[in-house]
């Protein structure tokens, strides 16, 4: 794979066709039911088995013969003493997360603030009309 040349069309190359398809959804299937139970222990087992099994369907991807155990099984011996790699590596992105929150917000909240002035035009229009006996279209 190291080798291969990268495009749009290997972005569904989990999906190339409909029995992958079906395993993948297995994969995903089996997965969310462990990290439940995992879960109802306590939220912290839950979480360090996500990261366990964060690698799944990379490994799905390599070993496309492994089924959905076997697949779980590979990525928690890969994750085995990366776990914390892997959650650096995510804390590295809070300000991208945080830059576009706040975009996210002052966006919105100038558009909802265009919505009341244009509510307000709209409610004293109808209320000119009202008081001073207009037909309103």
């Amino acid at each position: 794979m190291e080798n291969s040349v990268l495009g749009i069309g290997r972005l569904f190359i989990g999906y190339s066709s409909f029995a992958t398809f079906l395993k993948t959804l297995w994969l995903r299937i089996v997965e969310n039911f462990l990290l439940f139970l995992w879960s109802l222990l306590l939220i912290v087992p839950g979480i360090m088995k996500q990261y366990s099994f964060s690698m799944s369907y990379f490994v799905r991807l390599d070993n496309p013969d492994l089924d959905a155990f076997a697949t779980l099984d590979e990525s928690e011996r890969l994750m085995h003493g990366n776990r914390i790699r892997l959650l650096k590596l995510q804390c590295r992105f809070i300000g991208w997360y945080l830059l576009a929150f706040v975009l996210a917000w002052i966006l919105m909240s100038s558009f909802i603030v265009a919505l009341g002035a244009e509510l307000e035009s709209v409610l004293a229009y109808s209320w000119i009309c009202t008081v001073f006996g207009f037909a309103e279209s």
